[in-house]
């Protein structure tokens, strides 16, 4: 294996100009308002390299020239390319664990575009693997690159594949096999792990996961198997983009999934004919997660129309007690908008009643909350109303019964304070809910970690929760 290693060192930046070239033609020159252009930066790292063979040279090009690129604190999405040669220079170096950090740093780069470069994305990728090879992280690295080979061959042509190919079957006989992972089974264990991120707040991780898991029309399976696939790539990468608040990012992505199970481009009105040949025991699955997630985000940017529909998509698949209290809330949330609140509370009351009898306590105390906001909604709005302070009480307690889910309890106690105040001007009574509210979303903030544009998406969408809390504090210290 090290001289297949070694063969790529020799040839690393021979190649790094076909890869360079191959960027400028897929991605133009996305910098060019930039002061300091991702393409120029790495041709003088590259020169830099020719002229004494010293990969310390073009570490120090890349760095001072990363150092120096940022406009208002930011850099272009261009610049992954920057991040794909550093990495493999920081690897060349001997140095695998930087050179993964900058990979990873250089994916989140490219994925926070609104339409990430396919190319770039991919020379990260394949930087990565090779960081993971490095670090003895075989199955890692083989899976990584396992999708990445496919890529590969579209833009250099067969012998790329064959190639990396080799390597992955090196790194793989590093482990005692041999066989070269299935290219479904690498992207259905990505989009699993990515979902997992996904449950857990990690928008970062769960849209580089998904981004990974994306298949080329040569992946060898078939045409409905590819489709499906990308369709759940997504499906989490629209929901990534819910959770961060992106939300017209997320209707967009979104949609792009649905034309991907649908046969015919969808109008957003009617009801979908699946695509034929798709993967009959995920195809429940990804077309439920599709649409659901359309639906929330739908609503979120005042398209009721459009939520309505997606819901009647997936009337038949909600076959769960948590299904089909999802489908109960979107519904709600609709009739919510129209003013019928006692249809509302009639729902939510059949809701209670059926969740309890599931011993679901986290369902039911929700079904709860949503009650008596209802009855608050049609009672009399002064800030001493009796349904402003029910309400508020049963938020606490469905915000506690979820506790597990983070998202779930910021979403709940920000609702329960934008409703007492907006309904009610109930600041004093607001308080304790607000606090609470804020303290979850500085919780989630930090579970995003490095992921600058899931933080700042997140920010931009809670201003004006963010608002209503400082106007709560500003209004009870005048009171006081």
């Amino acid at each position: 294996m090290g001289a297949v290693h070694g063969r790529r060192r020799r040839g690393a930046f021979v190649n790094l100009r076909a890869l360079l070239t191959a960027g400028l033609v897929a991605f133009g020159n996305p910098a060019a308002a930039h002061h300091v252009d991702p393409f120029e930066l790495v041709d003088r790292a590259l020169s830099a390299y020719q002229e004494k063979k010293s990969y310390a040279d073009v570490r120090a090009v890349l760095s001072a020239g990363l150092r120096a690129a940022p406009h208002n604190g930011r850099l272009d999405p261009g610049f992954g390319f920057v991040y794909a040669i550093y990495a493999d220079t920081a690897r060349f170096e001997g140095n695998a664990a930087f050179s993964l950090q900058l990979a990873d740093e250089g994916l989140a780069l490219v994925n926070a575009a609104a339409e990430p470069n396919t190319e770039i994305r991919n020379a990260l990728i394949v930087s990565r693997a090779y960081a993971l090879a490095e670090l003895g992280r075989y199955d890692e690295a083989a899976d990584e690159a396992t999708i990445a080979s496919l890529w590969l061959e579209q833009r250099f042509g067969a012998q790329a594949r064959a190639d990396l190919e080799a390597e992955i079957r090196g790194w793989l006989a590093a482990r005692n096999a041999d066989v070269l992972p299935s290219v479904a089974q690498v992207a259905i264990d990505l989009l699993q792990k990515a979902e997992a991120a996904l449950v857990a707040g990690d928008t970062g991780s769960a849209i580089a996961l998904a981004s990974r898991a994306m298949l080329p029309d040569n992946s060898g399976l078939s045409l409905g198997a590819e489709r499906l696939v990308n369709a759940w790539c997504r499906s989490i990468t629209g929901a990534a983009y819910g959770v961060e608040g992106r939300h017209r990012e997320a209707v967009a992505t979104l949609r792009e999934a649905v034309d991907l199970l649908s046969s015919e481009p969808w109008d957003g009105r009617s009801i979908v004919t699946l695509y034929p040949d798709l993967v009959v025991d995920l195809t429940d699955k990804v077309v439920w997660g599709v649409f659901i997630r359309l639906g929330a985000s739908a609503l979120f940017v005042d398209d009721p129309a459009l939520a309505d529909a997606a819901l009647r998509n997936i009337a038949d698949y909600a076959t769960t007690p948590e299904a089909q209290y999802s489908l109960l809330v979107q519904r709600a949330a609709i009739l919510f908008r129209s003013g019928d609140f006692e249809s509302v509370a009639a729902l939510f009351r059949e809701s209670e009643k059926a969740a309890e009898a599931a011993g679901n306590p986290a369902n039911a105390a929700l079904a709860r909350f949503y009650i008596a906001v209802a009855e608050m909604r049609q009672g009399p709005q002064g800030p001493d109303a009796p349904g402003v302070a029910a309400m508020l009480e049963a938020a606490r307690e469905a915000a506690a019964a979820a506790g597990d889910n983070p998202v779930q309890v910021e979403y709940i106690l920000t609702a329960a304070a934008r409703l007492a105040v907006g309904h009610a001007l109930a600041f004093r009574q607001a308080l304790p809910v607000s606090s609470a509210a804020f303290a979850a979303f500085e919780r989630r903030q930090k579970t995003m970690g490095n992921y600058e544009a899931g933080q700042e998406a997140v920010r931009r969408e809670r201003r004006s929760f963010l608002e209503t809390h400082i106007g709560v504090l500003y209004e009870t210290s005048r009171a006081n």
